[in-house]
């Protein structure tokens, strides 16, 4: 089985970070519906962010003139059940691959009030050129070896001007396939344990009846 590494498309920050000279009390306020067909999902964005790289598995945005970076992105297959601060730990081992992000640390790890199935995770770092950011994490998990992950990263000290819009992004998220399809991003045999094969339907170990 094919895990889908988090560094395919998490990190996005080689550009210029800006400062916001918005009102903070309206950052954003025209937004455009964002579909990926492949992975499977639909998000609200502000309209003034910039797609920059697009695959089968996922999609990044920047906002330079404010400073941010957006990573969205599915993982199938992969890590099974995890706890917030299981998956925290993953997380900041995937940024740890890349050598332009130092002293990361975690500052939230959480399960989300409003949705079961969401964790938040926070955490800061130095990242190129010596930037302090702080990055948050959601993680959507929507059954055993489906997780899609949505990645806002800003400038540590612009950060709590954002983290209310981001929460509004990821409130707006929805998944537009089914397990079945999204099997099929799989390129190597196997499944999630647990799961029926997707083509005979028979269930992982188990024989069919004569």
């Amino acid at each position: 089985m094919r895990k889908i590494s988090l560094t395919i498309l998490l990190i996005a920050f080689l550009i210029t970070f800006g400062c916001s000279t918005k009102d903070s009390n309206n950052l954003f306020p025209e937004k455009d519906l964002y579909n990926h067909p492949q992975a499977g999902f639909s998000i609200q964005l502000p309209k003034s962010w910039e797609k920059i790289k697009e695959t089968d598995l996922g999609v990044d945005f920047v906002d330079k003139d404010n400073g941010i970076a957006a990573n969205f992105l599915v993982e199938i297959g992969g890590l099974g059940y995890l706890t917030a601060d299981d998956l925290a730990e993953e997380l900041v081992k995937a940024f740890q691959q890349d050598e332009s992000f130092k002293d990361i640390e975690i500052v939230v790890s959480e399960r989300s009030n409003v949705n079961v199935n969401m964790d938040r995770i926070i955490f800061e770092s130095i990242g190129p050129k010596q930037q302090e950011l702080a990055t948050k994490v959601f993680v959507i998990n929507c059954e055993t070896g489906i997780r899609y992950y949505l990645v806002f990263t800003s400038q540590r000290d612009m950060y709590y001007h954002y983290d209310y819009e981001f929460e509004e992004m990821a409130n707006t998220f929805v998944t537009t396939k089914q397990s079945k399809e999204l099997y099929q991003l799989i390129t190597e045999p196997g499944l999630p344990d647990g799961h029926r094969d997707v083509d005979t339907k028979i269930q992982p170990g188990k024989e069919q009846k004569k």
